[in-house]
């Protein structure tokens, strides 16, 4: 290969664009496009930058393996849904507070009676009820001032299913690559995801399943050589000499 040529070789290797490649590596802005892709078609060169490949990224093999983790990857991966005790808050009107009241009186009544409950656990036992009486009291006067009274109360505590994201998974899938941002704030974590459309794409193009569009390009390109000098129009003459045979 010429100097030119190997320097195509490694511009190519950085954006994968072949015209960018040419124009960096000294060939003309004009006809770049043309020689880019004759340059890329050419079967020396287009071996250079396989094996440049293998020397600098992953194999194929460990390339479809890192697209694939992309592709199957999901948020929903990285959520665990676990049981969390929960105490609402219940609204209740105060005639409903006054039933409950009502009813709660009557039942330690009737487990003092059937306690046998005497000396100071019995008076601690009439304290209580003093107090629900007093209570009893202060709803009927409230409610009789305002019959669509309520009281916002403590009501029975349950068990409720919360999502919750795996941080630990999430920190090893992105230190893995899987994951393309993993970052913290005040507002908790913000995870991004690869497109998984793209890993397969480029799935499919490293299983030969899916055909690049410059495969279908035309096969003859008009070039304005005017302005080239002998070197880059021998350097043409080569390129369309190779295409041909």
């Amino acid at each position: 290969m010429t100097t030119k040529e190997r320097r195509f070789v490694e511009e190519y290797i950085i954006n994968s664009n072949a015209t960018t490649a040419a124009i960096r590596a000294g060939y003309s802005e004009k006809s770049a496009k043309y020689i880019g892709y004759r340059l890329r078609q050419n079967p020396i060169i287009a071996m250079a930058i396989s094996e440049r490949l293998k020397e600098l990224f992953m194999s194929a093999e460990e390339a479809g393996k890192h697209l694939s983790d992309i592709a199957r990857t999901r948020l929903n991966d990285y959520l665990i849904v676990r049981k969390k005790l929960t105490t609402p808050t219940v609204r209740k009107g105060l005639q409903q507070l006054i039933d409950e009241l009502d009813a709660e009186r009557e039942l330690e009544k009737e487990f003092a009676r059937v306690a046998g409950l005497e000396g100071k656990e019995l008076e601690a036992h009439q304290a209580e009820q003093r107090k629900r009486e007093l209570q009893r009291l202060r709803y009927a006067l409230e409610l009789k001032r305002n019959p669509n009274g309520y009281r916002d109360v403590v009501g029975e505590p349950y068990y409720e299913d919360v999502v919750e994201l795996d941080l630990i998974g999430l920190s090893q899938a992105y230190e893995q690559g899987r994951i393309k941002k993993l970052s913290f704030n005040e507002h908790g974590p913000t995870v991004e995801m690869y497109p998984a459309d793209k890993a397969l794409r480029y799935i499919l193009q490293l299983t030969g399943r899916l055909v690049q569009r410059h495969e279908h390009r035309a096969e003859f390109v008009s070039v304005d050589t005017s302005d080239l000098n002998e070197e880059e129009k021998a350097s043409l003459v080569e390129l369309a000499l190779k295409v041909v045979k």
